[in-house]
């Protein structure tokens, strides 16, 4: 619930409805947003994502990665502990920004650089914690988060054999602060392109979903712009706020219950006393 509300109440998700269902029938999602432009638009970003292999020289990880356009580590919140955002860049060296869980699994090494003291950051964009505290749900100290995360950067993975360079690597998020269907700690971010994304997943129908940040005051607007579009060509409209609420009501209704079978446990011990 944290996770949701910190993309805060402008967010609104347009994704593919089920293709195989469909019996392939739904309009495609592109990058190019598919109509979703206009001053009611603060920033728009995409994504295309599915499961990968992702290696290291010291280690592999079968992850996911996630093929992005736009402002989309921005609309869905995402921090850069260290380093900058990708680039796509000559086609020999394909830039990548990695989730804190990733770098972890294929920079950890033994654990030496865990305990190696680090200044803070104080660049522009970098979200850095105290030393001496934790980060998300890693457990480690400030200083071994951001030593792990300086020993990714500049270190080539490779995604499916595709050669990467570790631009960036994103701030751990809190635990299970998964939405959409994927770990965000535990992925991999490059700039999008038909060849990548052809060349990734040629072996399976990857997900694809466009984040829209609407303008202060004017969600409403693009909320209806957006919902018509949707049932026009078939793509499934997710409100993140929406959901948050209904999470909300679910937890409030819990509580409930929850108070309601103390109380009568408190009756069955009073009644067992007398």
């Amino acid at each position: 619930m944290r996770f949701m509300s910190a993309m805060g109440k402008n967010v609104i998700v347009v994704g593919e409805e089920d293709w195989f269902k469909a019996g392939g029938s739904v309009t495609r999602l592109t990058p190019s947003g598919r109509g979703l432009t206009g001053d009611d638009i603060e920033a728009l970003g995409w994504q295309e994502w599915a499961g990968a292999l992702v290696r290291s020289e010291i280690s592999a990880a079968d992850d996911v990665a996630v093929l992005i356009e736009g402002d989309h580590l921005s609309v869905r919140g995402f921090e850069l502990l260290k380093g900058r955002g990708a680039d796509a860049g000559a086609e020999a060296r394909r830039e990548a920004v990695i989730g804190f869980g990733l770098a972890e699994a294929l920079f950890g090494g033994d654990g030496d650089e865990r305990n190696e003291s680090m200044e803070p950051e104080t660049s522009s964009g970098t979200s850095t914690p105290a030393v001496g505290s934790t980060q998300g749900s890693t457990g480690l100290s400030g200083a071994a988060v951001r030593a792990i995360a300086s020993a990714a950067l500049g270190k080539e993975i490779t995604i499916h054999g595709e050669p990467f360079t570790v631009a960036g690597v994103l701030s751990p998020l809190e635990k299970d602060s998964m939405i959409k269907g994927y770990d965000q700690d535990k992925a991999v971010f490059a700039v999008w392109s038909q060849d990548l994304s052809d060349y990734l997943f040629r072996s399976t129908i990857p997900t694809r979903e466009i984040w829209v940040r609407a303008v202060d005051g004017r969600f409403d607007e693009v909320k209806e712009r957006i919902e018509a579009l949707g049932e026009e060509l078939g793509y499934a409209v997710t409100i993140p706020v929406g959901a948050l609420e209904d999470v909300g009501r679910i937890m409030k209704d819990l509580a409930t219950v929850l108070v309601s079978l103390a109380s009568f446990g408190l009756q069955g011990i009073s009644h067992t006393t007398l």
